[in-house]
């Protein structure tokens, strides 16, 4: 699989970065149960740079993808799909997350807490993305080489408190093939 790679810049000092996703990343419980790791790119002071970064869901938004989703079953004829059943079961195990969280969200590169997440509009554009350290802020503009990045099947692995493990298939009776 591939992805796209964002290219951004600052709109006050024109400092251009590339910003990609990394491999997909879980959570995993003490259980051994896995959870798909929420995040969005941010600053990250440690790091100086565009960085992805948790992003912890809020009770409310919670309340309100399980408010959504429950409404759209009662649209459909045949219920819920499966992968749309799979993100309503996954709710509360999120609400379990939150519930136990005790550090702030943390910078998936460096690991730091100094962090400045940016929220998204309903269209995916960014409406907070401030360039720390300038009075700017960082739009995605056009990359004239469209570049892309492939993606192995394998998933970066958290603690429940955001502290890296490694890969998924490095942990103790997995594969790195599960799907979470």
């Amino acid at each position: 699989m591939s992805v796209k790679v964002h290219l951004l810049e600052c709109q006050a000092c024109k400092l251009a970065v590339y910003a990609f996703p990394m491999l997909p990343s879980t959570y995993v419980f003490a259980t051994g149960e896995l959870l798909r790791l929420r995040w969005t790119f941010g600053w990250c002071t440690g790091c100086s740079r565009v960085r992805q970064v948790e992003a912890l869901p809020s009770m409310d938004l919670l309340d309100k993808e399980e408010a959504d989703l429950r409404a759209l079953d009662l649209t459909k004829p045949n219920g819920l799909d499966r992968y749309e059943r799979q993100d309503l079961d996954r709710i509360d195990v999120y609400r379990r997350l939150v519930e136990s969280r005790k550090s702030p969200p943390h910078c998936m590169e460096c690991g730091g807490t100094d962090i400045a997440p940016w929220s998204f509009d309903e269209a995916g554009e960014p409406i907070h993305n401030p360039h720390v350290g300038c009075e700017g802020r960082f739009q995605t503009v056009e990359d004239p080489d469209e570049m892309r990045i492939a993606l192995i099947h394998d998933a970066e692995c958290y603690s429940t408190e955001g502290i890296y493990l490694g890969r998924l298939s490095e942990q103790p009776g997995r594969d790195g093939t599960e799907d979470f």
